[in-house]
Order: structure tokens, then C-alpha cells, then sequence
């Protein structure tokens, strides 16, 4: 900044009085009496027009050096007379050397045209210009700039020109950034698979992308000139209207579902995320999305369904059932059947784990519970129910998601009563196969001592008639009696 100048105190009349006493004692009484003081306030007046032109001067100086912008003077061929240090900053010259140059130096040849006609507008209009220009640097680089200039004026006569250039880097950087987030913005709004729509606060439609023409059947062209009461259906209007009414009250954010009517007749079940557009602060319409929902709802309603089916099937099931934690063994869910079957309540069951109702010479096969993976049969375990019976179970068990969670499904077959007819049945058959290990022994006796008596009939038969045929002194007689 330039160093401002020591203030000097400003003429006073007693001084200008003083310095024209010599004067005034040389002037003729007339003069001297009536005009003096006249004199003394045209020369007071002098001095201080001279002192304000040199406080103007400075301050001229001050902004001159000290401005923001670049700030130049040149003649009317061209050739700088005058820049300042912004300008310097600017072009990456030294002043000296931008002294040394004309106007014609620092901008490309394809602009000339554009600087003559500026010139010649200004000696034609005396009127300030601006233009746009590119200002060529030291380096080589091109610097776009705005000009602003007029005529400076000497007893009249134009004898050059004052001008400033502001760099427009950031502004044309600011304008491209804007024009690209323009284009992504319309790419996104024209490629959208959802529909994108604006309407004002009546619901004349401002706007509508390719996909709102796919999913209402009208053309842009058509949309544009129609009203959202057009397309949404009757029963649904109260909604659609409620809506809009609470944009134009403020800044709302909504998501509603509601159905439209196509331009061929087809109904669609779309849901709507809107909020209110604002100018000044003042609503002036609504930007929303609308998806189709149809299908979804559709999926849904069949899976609704689906789970409704399977709930049913789990509850009424005839066979104890229950879903359970494989990290923790909490019961999450148990059938009406477990219920009964068991003697515990619902709550009882939620409220413990499977392990619980193990007996303990299971509590080592308990880890394998939370080892199962897919359909799989766990075997005969040991179960005890609320009022200490114990039970023979087969469990048969399933991995699911259930509320978020890995879980497993369990079914339970009680297999006591089955269990009690198997032994009852072994120990029948132990019996039938006794009786007849006993009947096939009497069996086998009978028959041997049948065979037996057989031979001592034949060996009794031929001792008779040997002992007929011996002497009554034989010897051999003893022997054959006995």
C-alpha cells in the first residue's frame, strides 16, 4: 500500500490574510478595501482545491495499486502507460516489462477484432465496455478475463483508455462445475428407473422423466399439460390431495402408497417420496419419486400368505414342534402340542433352554444340537416332562431363519408307548420261544424213550426164548433173567 503522506494543516484566513498583507498595502484604496477579502477567499479556496486534488491523487494512487483486480491505462495504440500490482500478479510480468508492451502483447491474435471494436465503441458512444477476453501470461498459460474500461480525457480529448480485468478462472471453473452437475443431474433424472416428477402447488405437472412416460403411458408432452387428478385413481384422490396440502404448508418430507390409472386403463400401485420445492423461501411446488410397487406387493402378499400357511402348519401340527436358538438352546417358539404334551406353558418354555428337558445322561449329546446343519435325525434321546415322567424321543431337525437368527426346527416323535409294545413284544416272544424249547426237549424225549422201549422189546423177546430152550440148571439162565 502506498504510504500515505504527512498531513499538513489546512490554510487558515488569518494566514492567507498575512501573506497578503505586502499585496494588499501595494492595491488602491478601493481595491484594497473592497476587494481584499474577496481575494483572500479566492485564493483560500485555491490553495484548498489544490490540497483536496492532492488527497485525491493519493487515494487514487492507494486504490489504484492496492485494488483486487487488475487495473491498466493505455494510450489509444495500445501501449501501456500505467499497471498495478494485481496486474502483475496477473499477467506474471514485472511492471517494467508490461510497460514496455501494448495490449496487443498479451491476448491472442484472434481477439484483435474484438479490441479494436471495443476501442471504436468507446470513441463513438464515450461509454464504458465490458467484454470477455483471453489474457495471455509470461509462461504462456491463457487467463480468461473480464474487461470493463472507458476513455480518459485530456482538456476533452480522449487520449487513452482506463480499464480493470478480473480473472474469471474461478467463476468459468464454478460455471463448468455447474453445467456438469446439471448434465448428471438430467442424466440421473432421465435414466432413472424410478419416476421423477415435479408439480406446482395446484399439481400441474412441471416435469416428468422417461420412466414416469413408461409407467403412466402419457408423453412427456401430454403429462405436462395435465393435472395429477388425471392419473390417480378416484378412490385415492382424498390421499393424493392431503398430501399436497401439507407441502404447501412447509418443508414436507412424505412417503405414501396409493394407485394410478394408465393412459391405457391398466392400474398401478405405486409408492410416492415427495418433498416441497422452495424459491426465496416460498413453496412453489413439489419434486417426488414414484416406484412401482406392484410386483412387490404381490410378493409380498404371497409370502404373507406362505407364512401364514406354514404358522398354521406349525401350530396345529399333531406332533410337538419348536424352533430354538443353535448358538444359546433358548426356545424361541413351541407348538400348542409341545404345550400339552409336555405340561409346560408357553412362557415356561420361552423362558428356558432346550437343555432343560434333557435328562442328564444326554448332557453330553447337548453340543450337537447346535451343530446341525440342514435336514438331519438326531436319534432317541431322553426327555422329561413337567411332572418328572421321562420319555423316549426321536427328533428329527431342520436349520431356518428366525427373526433374524439362526435357529433350529424340531420335530418330536414320542416313541414311549412304542418303546414299552417293543419290550412287551421281546419278552412275549423270550416266553413263546421258551415254551417251545421245553415242548421240542419233551418232544425229542418222547421219541427216544419210544425207540428204547422198541429195543428192550426185541432184546426181552429174544431173552424169553433162549431161557425156553435152556436147561433149568443152565448157568446162563442167571444171567439172562437179570
Amino acid at each position: 500500500m502506498t504510504r500515505p503522506e504527512e498531513k499538513k494543516q489546512e490554510p487558515s484566513r488569518e494566514n492567507v490574510k498575512r501573506s497578503l498583507q505586502p499585496t494588499k498595502a501595494k492595491l488602491p484604496l478601493r481595491i484594497a478595501n473592497n476587494d481584499a477579502e474577496e481575494i483572500q477567499d479566492a485564493f483560500l479556496a485555491l490553495i484548498r482545491e489544490q490540497d483536496s486534488l492532492r488527497k485525491s491523487e493519493i487515494l487514487y494512487r492507494d486504490f489504484f495499486e492496492n485494488n483486487k483486480d487488475a487495473m491498466y491505462v493505455h494510450d489509444l495504440s495500445g501501449s501501456y502507460l500505467m499497471v498495478n500490482k494485481a496486474g502483475e500478479d496477473l499477467l506474471g510480468y514485472s511492471r517494467e516489462e508490461i510497460l514496455g508492451k501494448t495490449v496487443f502483447d498479451v491476448v491472442p491474435h484472434s481477439q484483435f477484432e474484438q479490441i479494436g471494436e471495443s476501442l471504436k465503441q468507446k470513441l463513438a458512444d464515450h461509454a464504458q465496455t465490458i467484454y470477455e477476453v483471453d489474457a495471455i501470461r509470461k509462461d504462456g498459460t491463457r487467463v480468461p478475463v473480464e474487461v470493463s474500461s472507458r476513455l480518459v480525457y485530456e482538456n476533452g480529448i480522449p487520449v487513452g483508455v482506463q480499464g480493470t480485468a478480473r480473472d474469471l478462472s474461478e467463476r468459468r471453473n464454478a460455471e463448468v462445475a455447474v453445467r456438469e452437475s446439471e448434465e448428471r443431474f438430467r442424466n440421473l433424472f432421465e435414466n432413472a428407473r424410478d419416476t421423477v416428477f415435479t408439480c406446482d402447488l395446484e399439481g400441474n405437472f412441471t416435469s416428468l422423466n422417461a420412466a414416469g412416460e413408461l409407467l403412466t403411458e402419457f408423453t412427456r408432452a401430454e403429462a405436462l399439460k395435465s393435472n395429477f387428478t388425471r392419473v390417480v385413481a378416484p378412490e385415492y384422490l382424498p390421499v393424493a390431495k392431503k398430501m399436497l396440502t401439507q407441502k404447501a404448508s412447509g418443508d414436507v418430507a412424505t412417503a405414501y402408497e396409493l394407485e394410478i390409472i394408465s393412459k391405457g386403463g391398466r392400474r398401478v400401485l405405486i409408492e410416492i417420496s415427495s418433498r416441497t420445492l422452495f424459491e426465496g423461501g416460498k413453496a412453489i411446488g413439489v419434486q417426488g419419486s414414484a416406484r412401482d410397487i406392484t410386483a412387490r406387493k404381490r410378493h409380498e402378499d404371497a409370502l404373507r400368505t406362505s407364512e401364514e400357511q406354514y404358522r398354521s402348519l406349525f401350530e396345529s401340527n399333531p406332533q410337538p414342534m419348536w424352533v430354538y436358538d443353535l448358538k444359546t438352546l433358548a426356545f424361541l417358539a413351541v407348538n400348542e402340542a409341545a404345550v400339552k404334551h409336555y405340561g409346560y406353558s408357553h412362557d415356561r418354555f420361552l423362558s428356558t433352554t432346550v437343555d432343560a428337558i434333557h435328562l442328564h445322561a444326554d448332557v453330553p449329546l447337548i453340543a450337537e444340537l447346535k451343530k446341525i446343519d440342514g435336514l438331519c435325525q438326531l436319534g432317541e434321546w431322553l426327555h422329561r416332562k413337567s411332572d418328572g415322567e421321562t420319555i423316549n424321543v426321536e427328533l428329527t431337525a431342520n436349520v431356518i431363519d428366525f427373526a433374524n437368527r439362526k435357529a433350529g426346527l424340531v420335530l418330536v416323535n414320542d416313541v414311549t408307548e412304542h418303546k414299552k409294545a417293543q419290550r412287551a413284544l421281546y419278552n412275549s416272544q423270550m416266553q413263546l420261544q421258551q415254551s417251545q424249547k421245553l415242548e421240542a426237549i419233551g418232544q425229542l424225549a418222547g421219541g427216544v424213550a419210544h425207540d428204547f422201549n422198541n429195543l428192550l422189546t426185541a432184546i426181552g423177546g429174544y431173552s424169553d426164548l433162549t431161557l425156553r430152550r435152556l436147561p433149568e440148571d443152565d448157568p446162563l439162565r442167571i444171567n439172562l433173567i437179570e
